[in-house]
């Protein structure tokens, strides 16, 4: 940073609440931020789990089987 007008306000105002130099202010601002976005992204992960967990579950037994009737059907039309 070549001007103190480059430093973020978030990062002067840790070091001040913190009493630390630019240095380590800019260092646990960016931690902060990559948990921030570690953490959005296990909640986002599990909510993309959980709908798919959700759809596949809607699958019922019968629509398996019609499915592979069909296939199966499809197969035999093929071979002959």
């Amino acid at each position: 940073m070549k001007d103190k007008n480059d430093i973020p306000q978030e990062v002067i105002d840790y070091c001040i609440d913190n009493h630390v130099s630019v240095e380590e202010g800019m260092t646990a601002v960016i931690d902060m931020r990559l948990e921030a976005v570690e953490k959005n992204f296990a909640t986002l992960k599990g909510e993309v789990k959980e709908t798919i967990d959700k759809f596949e579950t809607k699958v019922t037994a019968q629509e398996i089987e019609d499915v592979e009737s069909f296939l199966n059907s499809l197969d035999q039309q093929i071979q002959d």
